[in-house]
């Protein structure tokens, strides 16, 4: 036997004795938690110090520069953590009833579940805490991806909503305008607008979303009888194109739609061409699209106009 042997039963020795104690004691002072966890050291202590016995592994302590061998002392501290470590599965792997420690055939089956994973030591430690590493890791992945995933769906819930809404205010226009209830267009493009908002709000870049909203703020320009309030849904509608156009300056068709958006909102037509000229420089196509664009009735027979869709001017 290991000369060092000496101190770790000089360790759980007592701790034995303690538990024992406490474990066959009755009275009202009783602690069940501590008495189990006593006894989970004490067994654990013994189950490290008899893998030591069997297995010779030296464990080295640095003590001032020096590496020390402190001997069973080591494999008694990793059978102690060990039996610790792996205390809170013990109901379910033993069917312990830490609240009646002092049965004897609980007593025993704590014990017993302690000499095992002292026993175990290093060897139980090691994936032990590789499997739990691993699994909050993963479980944070997971959560990242749950809260990923929930993002993606109201984003495309409400992006999805807000184009019905739209859908709906063009195919009941004409009757709600025949109707004279002004109201309900106007409660539905709002409500769209909001819906476009709540998708921004789980992508604040998303161009399909800003240009979803240039739309809204456009036909909310255009249902509106307030003038005052048109110029400012003009300018709403001009501002969402604008942040795709910020982060792509090649974006070609959110330069094509706020130069339409200036024309109707009356800007001058120096404005409206410089976006619809750049938007035709990055897609050719433009061109003969904005030849026949009802947008742009009010300048067509200007002459910045003319060379913007001319090929051979």
């Amino acid at each position: 036997m290991k000369t060092k042997s000496l101190v770790s039963l000089l360790v759980f020795t007592p701790l034995v004795a303690i538990a024992g104690d406490a474990a066959v004691s009755n009275g009202a002072e009783r602690e069940d938690a501590i008495v189990a966890l006593i006894v989970i050291i004490a067994s654990g202590a013994f189950g490290g110090f008899v893998e030591g016995l069997v297995n010779d592994r030296p464990y080295y302590l640095r003590i001032a520069g020096c590496k020390v061998d402190i001997g069973s002392l080591g494999d008694t501290l990793f059978g102690i953590a060990a039996a610790i470590a792996v205390f809170a599965v013990a109901t379910a792997l033993f069917g312990i009833d830490v609240t009646a420690i002092w049965k004897t055939d609980q007593f025993l089956k704590l014990v017993a579940w302690g000499v095992i994973s002292g026993y175990a030591g290093i060897r139980l430690l090691s994936p032990l805490s590789e499997q739990t590493v691993k699994r909050i890791a993963s479980e944070q992945v997971n959560a990242s991806l749950m809260a990923h995933s929930s993002d993606t769906v109201q984003y495309d819930f409400a992006l999805a909503d807000a184009g019905h809404l739209l859908d709906m205010f063009d195919s009941e226009k004409e009757a709600t305008l025949k109707a004279g209830d002004l109201p309900k267009g106007t409660a539905m493009l709002d409500n769209a607008i909001r819906r476009f908002g709540v998708a921004l709000t789980f992508k604040p870049s998303d161009p399909n979303a800003l240009r979803g909203l240039a739309r809204a703020y456009r036909r909310k320009a255009e249902w509106d009888q307030d003038e005052k309030l048109k110029a400012q849904y003009w300018q709403k509608a001009m501002d969402a194109l604008s942040q795709i156009i910020a982060r792509d300056p090649r974006a070609a068709l959110a330069l094509y739609n706020r130069a339409c958006y200036k024309n109707l909102a009356g800007e001058k037509v120096e404005a409206v061409m410089k976006d619809l000229d750049e938007a035709i420089q990055i897609q050719d196509a433009l061109r003969e699209f904005a030849r026949n664009d009802p947008d742009f009735s009010s300048i067509k027979m200007t002459q910045a106009f003319i060379q913007a869709i001319d090929k051979s001017s």
